[in-house]
């Protein structure tokens, strides 16, 4: 199956039925449909940075430039690639993506980012299913962060000590 792009194929996974394989070419990210024998490039040339996979494969997250580097004044957004929608949709709202920090849990994913309005850093939940993104309470001096399984639990931890969040709420320690 041809497909155009620079550079070796990094191969991501694929989608639980075994139909789909995701793979990155020259930062960029495509979807091989084994079945109908079909390529599908899935973002911009150049814009796949730092891909991760949904669970079961279903869907892509990916950052539109290396992360990292807000410092110097990019702009770096979150973007989802779902084979369902005709385009790529970026999902991070107003954030500047700093890093992808686990995988998805749920339909959620957590992501390191820094509000532009409010100059500091914090973790966000973007709930895929509502198309949401939810800011952790509390979370500005967190080092790390993971999701329950269910999605319904951020945990944290900062040098005060391990947080959980019920994402609706406060923290508690």
């Amino acid at each position: 199956l041809p497909y155009d792009g620079a550079g070796p194929a990094s191969f991501l996974g694929w989608d639980a039925a075994g139909a789909r394989l995701w793979l990155t070419r020259g930062q960029t990210l495509w979807l091989v449909d084994a079945v109908e024998a079909r390529v599908r490039r899935m973002s911009g040339p150049g814009e796949a940075h730092a891909v991760t996979l949904g669970a079961g494969g279903e869907v892509a997250y990916y950052a539109d430039q290396p992360l990292g580097g807000s410092g110097s004044g990019r702009q770096c957004a979150l973007w989802l690639a779902d084979p369902a929608r005709p385009e790529p949709a970026k999902v991070s709202g107003r954030f500047v993506v700093e890093a992808i920090c686990a995988p998805e849990a749920a339909g959620r994913l957590v992501f390191r980012a820094s509000d532009p309005a409010a100059g500091a850093l914090a973790f966000v939940v973007l709930d895929r299913e509502r198309w949401q993104v939810l800011l952790a309470d509390g979370s500005q001096a967190a080092s790390s962060a993971r999701l329950s399984p269910d999605g319904k639990l951020l945990a944290f931890a900062t040098a005060d000590g391990l947080f959980v969040s019920d994402l609706a709420g406060p923290p508690q320690a």
